[in-house]
């Protein structure tokens, strides 16, 4: 049997195609923190004594109904990739790349980490590796970051004192979209290698930049609110973030209408989601290299 495995920064599922002409998959295994776990923060966060606010209303709202540990209003990007009646999600908001020992001696830092690292999600699915191996992983797909100047919590800590560290079509901050751009760009070209060292596997980019930055630029096409920077839940402020009074926690409030906002609490909401999915999916479909 053949394997689609999804591999983004942060995110990684494998999946298995059934019996069919379509390109369609049954078993799901995810990787990743925030933008892919749909409900481990709360057994996570439980066991170091803590609370995510993704357990409480008005978290989940739109499709759920209930909050289910998701960090947005309904559906993640990987809840329209697929389901997970096979495989597991071992996704934890907050995961790091690096493990939590790096971030220890940081002060402010070392103390909200948990032992929750991309490494140790690896050794939590290591059990199952001996059955995915075996049937083969052949495709792989591997999504880039999305403009990580435009996401209000950066715009909330990073704020620049020059006027020009802004966008004039967008008001995102010019050094961190251009980090994304360039670490995007070195991620296409490490893939090369990555196609080269396995000609038998297909290797897709998913784009993460492009459709969100779409959006920023061009909310009336989406159907979004213009002041597209602006989170629909939270404390008040110029991007409705504050860390004092965040979405789920006390004088925080909501919006009306989350499917015209592109940013929930900081994270993304559902309908932004499902546009990223939708050029995602495409890419599987068509297995674009």
């Amino acid at each position: 049997m053949k394997l689609l495995c999804i591999l983004p920064v942060l995110l990684l599922a494998c999946v298995e195609p059934a019996a069919s002409s379509l390109r369609r998959y049954d078993s799901i295994f995810s990787f990743g923190d925030s933008l892919a776990d749909t409900g481990n923060d709360i057994v996570v966060f439980a066991a170091n004594s803590l609370v995510t606010p993704a357990a409480q209303p008005p978290y989940g709202m739109t499709f759920f109904g209930r909050p289910t540990g998701r960090n947005s209003n309904g559906r993640l990007i990987i809840d329209f990739i697929g389901t997970f009646r096979r495989g597991a999600n071992f996704a934890v908001a907050g995961a790091t790349a690096l493990d939590a020992s790096f971030f220890r001696d940081i002060p402010g830092v070392g103390q909200f980490v948990l032992n929750s690292s991309s490494s140790v999600q690896l050794r939590w699915f290591d059990s199952l590796n001996k059955v995915v191996i075996k049937q083969g992983a052949t495709t792989v797909v591997v999504p880039g970051i999305p403009p990580l100047g435009c996401t209000p919590p950066n715009l909330f800590f990073f704020p620049s004192a020059d006027p020009a560290g802004y966008e004039n079509s967008t008001g995102c901050l010019k050094d961190l979209n251009e980090i994304a751009v360039h670490h995007n760009s070195l991620l296409q070209e490490s893939l090369k290698n990555v196609r080269r060292n396995h000609p038998n596997a297909r290797v897709i980019y998913a784009d993460f930049f492009t459709p969100v930055i779409q959006m920023v630029e061009s909310p009336d096409k989406f159907g979004l609110t213009r002041d597209v920077l602006r989170c629909c839940c939270g404390g008040g402020g110029k991007y409705n973030f504050n860390i004092s009074a965040g979405c789920g926690m006390p004088g925080a409030t909501v919006c009306q209408d989350p499917s015209a906002y592109l940013f929930w609490d900081g994270h993304l909401t559902e309908e932004a989601y499902r546009y990223i999915a939708k050029g995602w999916l495409n890419s599987i479909d068509n297995l674009e290299f």
